[in-house]
């Protein structure tokens, strides 16, 4: 995820991670059976459960990433300590809702996809808020742009050299 976020930009694979956590968990939560012996529900839920797992691989090192590059030397170190304390209000959040779940007497499998889709609303959420808010580093914009710039000046040169460019 590294390459491609230096190349696509750290927003873009923001949103793609989400978009992928937000399917995985909604994928999940309705994952249905089919089939005679039971096996269609479990090969759904692995299923979704590999392409949450690829999401949630890629929110914790971009996220930190992120927060690295946008923060001022003086206060780095303490936004990058709240983004990994952060992560684990995702599972304290999901066991809250487990346990409200078993306490009120719900049934095993509404539990379960009542704690996957409370995950699939929350990445939603965060995935709106990204939207709206994240956006690339100044560094990563002015390497961008070099780039096309140099692109460019080379996609030139070559046009130059392949027409002959020269007076005979």
């Amino acid at each position: 995820l590294g390459f491609l976020a230096d190349s696509l930009g750290r927003r873009r694979l923001l949103l793609v991670s989400g978009g992928l956590t937000i399917a995985g968990a909604l994928g999940s939560a309705c994952a249905f059976d089919f089939g005679d012996d039971h096996v269609g529900i479990w090969a759904l839920l692995i299923f979704w459960r590999f392409v949450m797992g690829f999401g949630i691989g890629g929110e914790y090192p971009l996220s930190a990433a992120h927060t690295a590059e946008h923060s001022r030397a003086e206060n780095s170190g303490r936004r990058l300590a709240w983004v990994f304390v952060l992560f684990g209000v995702g599972p304290l959040m999901a066991s809250i809702v487990v346990y409200t779940c078993q306490v009120s007497g719900a049934s095993g499998e509404f539990t379960w996809r009542c704690a996957f889709g409370f995950g699939a609303a929350l990445s939603v959420l965060s995935l709106t808020l990204r939207y709206r808010l994240v956006k690339n580093s100044p560094r990563f914009e002015r390497v961008r742009r070099e780039r096309a710039r140099r692109t460019q000046r080379e996609a030139m040169l070559d046009s130059e050299g392949s027409s002959g460019g020269g007076a005979s």
